[in-house]
């Protein structure tokens, strides 16, 4: 006859510095709670229960944090040159909107004015 398989309840996840830094850089990417589970070979359950643990979460949110930094400069970078760019970082981080109808306005000139407006916000002036 075979192994008996092992009875009870699995074992509790212990986090190791090797799930940690997975877990980080899953996080740095934008992965699900769902699929950080799949990515250590635990369930949902597990991992959301873990982020009450005050460790876990602080990885959680530096690996978050450490790529929504890179993508804010890869935006802020780009929109130097592409003012399409300018304009999406306008409308959606500082809730720009246009209150002119576009026909109005040309391309060149709504461009001009974003890029102008985003001078006076990194300047710190108000608007």
């Amino acid at each position: 006859m075979g192994r008996k398989k092992p009875r009870g309840r699995p074992p509790a996840l212990t986090w190791n510095a090797e799930q940690l830094d997975r877990f980080e850089k899953g996080a740095g990417l934008g992965l699900t709670i769902a699929e950080l589970g799949v990515l250590l070979g635990v369930c949902t359950t597990t991992i959301q229960k873990a982020m009450d643990d005050p460790v876990i979460k602080e990885v959680y949110d530096k690996g978050y944090a450490g790529a929504k930094e890179i993508l804010i400069k890869r935006a802020w970078e780009q929109s130097k040159t592409n003012p399409s760019m300018t304009m999406f970082i306008l409308k959606c981080k500082y809730r720009w909107r246009e209150t002119e109808h576009a026909t109005e306005i040309s391309p060149h000139d709504r461009a001009k004015m974003a890029r102008e407006y985003m001078k006076k916000l990194q300047a710190g002036e108000s608007i």
